[in-house]
Formats: C-alpha cells, sequence, structure tokens
C-alpha cells in the first residue's frame, strides 16, 4: 500500500516517486537531442518536505527547460509547472519548441497530476501556449488541465 498523506480537505498526496518514472524523464535528454541535434544534461533537484521535483534540461548554453512535479498536501491540487522553456531564435524558426512541447505533454497527460501550469517569459512562449491551447491566468503564467472532467447531466423527470 502506497503512503498517503491526507489534507484538511480530504485530498490524498502520494509521494512524487510513485507518480513518475525518474529515470524515463531523465531519458527524456535521447529525444530532445533527436529532435534538435544538441547534446543535452539533466540535472534533478528535489524537496522532500514539499514533495517536489524539478527536471533541469540544458543544452550548449543556448536551451533550457525546467520541470517541476508538485503534489503538495497544502495544496488544492497536484500540478507540474513548467518554469523555463527557453530556446534561441533558430530553434523556434525550426519549430523545435513546439515538437518539444508536445513530446512532453504527451508524456504528461499519462501522469497521475490534475493540472499543468505554464510560465510565460516572452512572446514565445505565450505564442506557444496559445498554439497549444492553454488558458491564462495572469500575464506570466497559463494552465492546462490534465483530468477529464464529467458534468453530470441533470434532467428534470416531469410526470
Amino acid at each position: 500500500m502506497l503512503p498517503i498523506y491526507a489534507k484538511n480537505k480530504g485530498r490524498k498526496t502520494f509521494p512524487i516517486t510513485e507518480k513518475i518514472n525518474t529515470f524515463k524523464l531523465m531519458n527524456f535528454v535521447k529525444a530532445l537531442q533527436d529532435i534538435t541535434r544538441y547534446k543535452f544534461h539533466c540535472q534533478v533537484y528535489t524537496k522532500n518536505m514539499g514533495n517536489s521535483w524539478s527536471f533541469r534540461y540544458t543544452a550548449q548554453n543556448k536551451i533550457l527547460i525546467t520541470i517541476s512535479f508538485h503534489d503538495d498536501a497544502q495544496e488544492d491540487c497536484s500540478y507540474i509547472y513548467i518554469q523555463d522553456f527557453n530556446f534561441p531564435k533558430s530553434c523556434i524558426e525550426k519549430q523545435m519548441d513546439q515538437k518539444i512541447l508536445k513530446l512532453f505533454l504527451q508524456h504528461f497527460q499519462n501522469l497521475d497530476f490534475d493540472m499543468l501550469r505554464f510560465r510565460l517569459l516572452g512572446e514565445e512562449t505565450r505564442t506557444l501556449s496559445q498554439h497549444f491551447a492553454f488558458r491564462r491566468t495572469s500575464l506570466d503564467e497559463a494552465y492546462m488541465s490534465l483530468k477529464t472532467v464529467f458534468i453530470p447531466l441533470h434532467t428534470n423527470n416531469v410526470s
């Protein structure tokens, strides 16, 4: 049985290690290298107290991607946060940023998180967020729901 941490509102949280495949996320460097032809490195940062893990992908001081996974009992929902998504203009012109974001989104859909948050820095990330149907919450952040929400149908039974 998985260890469960309960929040006062009844939301249950699980350790991040139970929700993500760390090895697979670290091996994304191979897919990133195939798309861009740059050599990537991945660093992992953990915070067990906040139940969060961050993956930082870098390539030749040109590309920086930082993705954090959060499931804290103090939060209303579990979420993935794309903090950095920085590409040079040459990569953006070849739509490498779109291909990489699509790769990550396909992987994130299969994980047990409620929401994907995307930090918007610059016009490139704003355009990218619109392309993938993120909803803007502020000038510097957008989000996407990762859970299917079912809306019950209300029918009136009139006799």
